[in-house]
């Protein structure tokens, strides 16, 4: 009896070791609260210890009898099985029961072929004579899978040229251009962005292709606008196979990292982290996170089974402060020590709902109340109004202090110099203009201008703005360029135009709110001063009172607020061809037509109902 029991401290013993081995290798490049530490710790302990100590009674008990080898291997097999098929399942797209389910399934196959492989063991000098081989060969087979990571991109293919400049890609949700100093703001919101605008390059009319999360971080990155990617709403994931500016760094021997703080950019809902080398999406303020984003399959299935049996809801977002947390904790890492890195953090804060950042202030009623007329009524108090742009004036300001942190951490380093920054937004938001409210569902000038902010290696250009028409997809091509990577990237590159200062004519456009069960739509082409719109339809679920239901034609340049429709009056204005946009608006309506409905998971939809999309 007493051999047994010190057989199964042993194997207990060695599941601690484990536990601690892998929690001594995440918590280097993580920043912890001690209740975040210890909570991890006795997770990764529990299943561990627990998992070895299995194994050891099932060897213990199959020495005497099949049946009880079966009794206790049946289980814990089918645990260890659920945790490798996990660390497999490294999107989360398969369902947690249901891994357990297929793992007790293969656990059967196992049991009949645990006798026939212990009496092929038995025979091995050494160790078939050593009783402790099984989950001394779990903890082995848990290490090794450990150093394998599924979301991670191919491994580089080429090293970076000598002295290759780092990227830092910072994207704004839900960022105005307006609210920032360097482009005409005067309340002093964005003093440090302002300060980046001065050292480096302002582009005056960038213009998001659609403005929602997914489709517009996903033009960013790719360069195809929403109606040749495919990806038209928020939970429609990127197809497999599609090249990206941060995929193609990595191929290129650049260390790729993304922290995205809102849930249309995790993974199982945009499928991002297949074209980062480490993704960070984990809302979950305890949740760790190793080097390279890699658990061993034990830890995995710790952390999984707390987002599936944790009885609160799932984070759908986080804090901007989190997110900056773990992006800092990554460039101080080896990853991003030893090659050029690529960075892209995406903040969240902007976004509704509001969080107060002044002392005293109280959030808004305004989240909680129903659509349309209860939050119409609400808003027909000046003082609610005002509220409510105080609170979208603090979040502009909390973000605006977060990436600062990124910056002080690069010059801190001496990597400023060396390192291209580009801060973006993937769309604006609607404070009242159109009778409209916190909202971006249209091509709008205040829903699709977004900052662009470029600061490039050893401040060339600095001090520069450029005028004329560019959209959201033309960034990555951009940044390729401006790193001297000749990479195939869809979009036009807009460094030649930092050397002349303007970007020639061109037409850009825009899509929204596709209905394809009844044909309604609304979109736009734009020829960087003449916007004409077309609405196919009164979206009267959505917060306005009354949106036209017919084209609208607007002088941007002139009216960025667009207040004015061109087309009420006498007569269009001279030098425009008015039926060459609409003809090719109508092309373009055609081929975003052609694409058909997106296909949404049913959790993933009621996630974004939580965040606000689709009620």
């Amino acid at each position: 009896m007493r051999s047994r029991l010190e057989y199964l401290l042993l194997a207990v013993l060695a599941g601690l070791a484990g536990a601690a081995a892998e929690l001594a290798d995440i918590a280097t490049v993580r920043p912890w609260t001690p209740a975040a530490f210890w909570r991890t710790a006795a997770e990764l302990a529990l299943f561990w210890s627990v998992a070895a100590a299995g194994v050891a009674l099932a060897r213990l008990a199959s020495l005497r009898s099949p049946a009880r080898a079966g009794a206790w291997l049946c289980p814990l097999m089918g645990w260890a099985i659920a945790a490798f098929l996990v660390d497999l399942d490294g999107g989360g797209k398969l369902d947690t029961g249901l891994l357990l389910l297929v793992g007790l399934l293969a656990l059967f196959a196992l049991f009949w072929l645990h006798r026939r492989l212990d009496r092929f063991v038995a025979k091995l000098p050494l160790v078939g004579r050593w009783p402790a081989w099984p989950p001394v060969a779990l903890l082995l087979l848990a290490w090794a899978v450990h150093q394998r990571d599924g979301r991670r991109p191919a491994a580089p293919t080429a090293t970076p040229a000598k002295g290759a400049a780092n990227v830092v890609w910072i994207s704004l949700d839900t960022l105005r251009a307006d609210h920032l100093g360097c482009y005409g703001n005067p309340r002093g919101l964005t003093p440090h962005l302002d300060a980046l605008a001065k050292e480096g390059v302002l582009f005056e009319t960038l213009a998001c292709p659609m403005p929602l999360t997914a489709p517009s971080h996903t033009a960013m990155l790719t360069g195809l606008p929403p109606h040749e990617s495919g990806v038209t709403k928020n939970g429609q994931p990127i197809p497999h196979g599609t090249p990206s500016l941060p995929l193609l760094l990595a191929g290129a021997g650049w260390a790729t990292g993304g922290f995205v703080s809102g849930f249309p950019l995790q993974q199982r809902s945009s499928h991002f982290a297949d074209h980062f080398g480490w993704y960070d999406d984990d809302f979950d303020p305890h949740a760790p996170v190793s080097e390279g984003g890699r658990l061993s399959p034990l830890g995995n299935l710790a952390l999984r089974a707390r987002r599936h049996f944790r009885p609160w809801k799932e984070a759908i977002h986080r804090d901007g402060r989190d997110t900056v947390d773990r992006a800092l904790a990554w460039l101080r890492s080896e990853t991003a020590a030893a090659r050029p890195f690529c960075l892209f953090l995406h903040l969240y804060d902007v976004h509704g709902d509001y969080e107060p950042r002044e002392p005293g202030m109280e959030p808004s009623r305004f989240w909680k109340l129903g659509r349309s007329q209860e939050r119409m009524e609400f808003l027909d108090d000046p003082a609610h109004r005002d509220h409510l742009e105080r609170l979208y004036d603090g979040e502009v300001k909390y973000v605006d202090a977060q990436v600062e942190r990124i910056f002080a951490w690069l010059r801190a380093q001496g990597r400023w110099d060396d390192t291209l920054v580009l801060v973006t937004a993937d769309h604006g938001e609607s404070l009242g203009e159109h009778d409209y409210w916190y909202e971006h569902v249209d091509p709008y000038h205040v829903e699709t201008h977004v900052p662009a902010l470029f600061k490039l290696p050893r401040g060339e250009a600095a001090g520069t703005r450029v005028s004329g028409p560019a959209q959201t997809q033309d960034l990555a091509a951009t940044v390729a360029a401006l790193l001297g990577e000749s990479f195939e990237l869809p979009g036009a590159s807009l460094a030649g135009a930092i050397e002349s200062g303007a970007i020639g004519p061109r037409l850009l456009f825009c899509q929204s709110m596709f209905d394809y069960s009844n044909g309604h739509f609304v979109a736009s082409v734009w020829n960087g001063r003449f916007k004409l719109l077309r609405r196919e339809a009164a979206w009267e679920n959505y917060d306005s009172r009354r949106i036209p239901r017919r084209d609208q034609l607007f002088d941007v340049l002139a009216d960025p607020a667009e207040t004015r429709d061109l087309l009420l009056e006498a007569a269009p204005p001279e030098g425009l061809d008015l039926d060459e946009m609409r003809t090719r608006l109508d092309e373009y309506v055609q081929k975003c037509f052609a694409i058909g409905p997106a296909q949404i998971d049913p959790e993933v939809a009621e996630n974004l109902k939580r965040l606000g999309y689709g009620k």
